[in-house]
């Protein structure tokens, strides 16, 4: 004789967490921070983090080595280095 169960008398339900004990106390340390350097702290959800970030600035392309060693020559002879 084989007895049957069915399953969703099995489902496994998410164990209880409990409280985080530090969490009124990180809490504290972080307005009396915000109060002493006069800051605002934000959370991560916050609109003004996603803002636009500009482009980068265009700038000359790449410089080649032989042309830094030239300019660092021409740096060089100009505060009289002898080297």
């Amino acid at each position: 004789m084989t007895r049957t169960t069915s399953v969703s008398s099995h489902t496994r339900r998410l164990p209880e967490k409990a409280p985080d004990p530090f969490a009124p106390v990180l809490e504290a340390k972080r307005a009396a921070y915000a109060r002493k350097w006069g800051v605002e702290l934000i959370g991560a959800n916050d609109d003004r983090l996603a803002a636009p970030v500009a482009d980068p600035v265009t700038g000359p392309g790449r410089v080649s080595l032989e042309s830094l060693k030239q300019q660092l020559k021409d740096i060089a002879k100009m505060i009289g280095w002898q080297g």
